[in-house]
C-alpha cells in the first residue's frame, strides 16, 4: 500500500469519528495525527498541547510552526509538575506520576471545549509521554496502533502528503539530563536548556547535557577543539557549573567518556 493511501485511510478512520481533539506535542507523529484530522473535519479540531517545565522553547517553537500551517482551535494547557514531590525528587516514578498529571489536564480540557474523541500518536509497543485517560464523557483513540502503522510510516505519510519538514529529531524530556534522584527545579532546568543552546554554536545539534549536582558532561557527537572546550566549561561554570567535562555523542545515541 502506497504512503498516500495510508493516509486516506487514516483521514476516513477519523472522519467517522465525531468532536475530534488531538494530543498535540509539535512532535512527529502528533503532527501527522493533526494534518489528517484537519483533512477529516476541517478547522473544527482542536489541537491540545501540554506546556509543563520540561518541554523546551525549542519544542514550543515546534509545535507554533505546525498550528500556524492550520489555523486549527488550539490551546496551551499548562501543568505544574514541578509542585508534585513525586516529579520533583526525579525517582522511578517521575515519569509515571508526571504523564498522569499531564493525561489529566489533557482530558479535563477536552471535555470542557466539548470534544468526545482526543486522539493521541502512541505506536505499538512505543512509550507515550501522554497516557491518555478514558471517562464516560471523552473517548480515547491511538489511531496508529489500531491501523497498524509504525514509524517508517508516519515520515513516509508526511513526505506523500508535502510535510516532510515536520520530520525532526525531538528534543527530548529535559528531566532526561538529569541523574536520578536530582531534585529537580526551575533553575536547574533553565541552566541545562541554556547550556544546551550555547554548545549549539560550537557542536551542532547533535548535543547533549548530563547533570548531577551542578557537575555537567557535555556530550558532543563533533569533535571539539580544546579551545572549544574551554569555552565551553568557562560559560557553564559562570552561569553555575562545579565541573565540566565532555564525551562523546556516538551515532547510535549512546553516550560514551572520552
Amino acid at each position: 500500500m502506497t504512503a498516500q493511501k495510508k493516509f486516506s485511510r487514516l483521514v476516513r478512520l477519523i472522519y467517522e469519528l465525531d468532536h475530534v481533539a488531538v494530543a498535540f506535542s509539535g512532535g512527529i507523529k502528533s503532527s501527522l495525527l493533526l494534518c489528517a484530522a484537519q483533512e477529516a473535519h476541517g478547522r473544527d479540531v482542536w489541537a491540545l498541547t501540554v506546556n509543563a517545565a520540561f518541554f523546551t522553547k525549542e519544542d514550543l517553537y515546534c509545535v507554533h510552526e505546525v498550528l500556524e500551517d492550520y489555523k486549527l482551535n488550539d490551546a496551551r494547557i499548562p501543568v505544574y509538575v514541578l509542585q508534585e514531590q513525586a516529579v520533583s525528587r526525579n525517582g522511578r516514578e517521575r515519569c509515571k506520576v508526571c504523564s498522569g498529571m499531564m493525561s489529566a489536564e489533557l482530558a479535563r480540557y477536552a471535555e470542557q471545549v466539548g470534544a468526545e474523541v482526543l486522539l493521541d500518536g502512541c505506536l505499538k509497543g512505543g512509550k507515550s509521554c501522554i497516557a491518555l485517560q478514558r471517562s464516560e464523557k471523552l473517548e480515547c483513540r491511538s489511531p496508529f496502533i489500531e491501523l497498524g502503522y509504525d514509524m517508517q510510516d508516519i515520515c513516509d505519510m508526511l513526505q506523500a502528503v508535502g510535510r516532510g519538514y515536520y520530520i525532526r529529531k525531538p528534543a527530548g524530556c529535559l528531566a532526561d539530563r538529569f541523574a536520578p534522584e536530582e531534585y529537580l527545579t526551575a533553575e536547574k532546568l533553565d541552566f541545562v536548556e541554556e547550556a544546551e543552546v550555547f554548545i549549539r554554536k560550537f557542536a551542532g545539534k547533535e548535543r547533549r547535557l548530563y547533570f548531577t549536582d551542578w557537575n555537567v558532561i557535555v556530550y558532543t557527537k563533533k569533535d571539539l577543539l580544546e579551545a572549544e572546550k574551554e569555552s565551553i566549561g568557562a560559560e557553564l561554570r559562570k552561569r553555575g557549573a562545579k565541573n565540566v567535562m565532555f564525551a562523546s555523542l556516538q551515532e547510535d545515541g549512546e553516550e560514551r567518556c572520552l
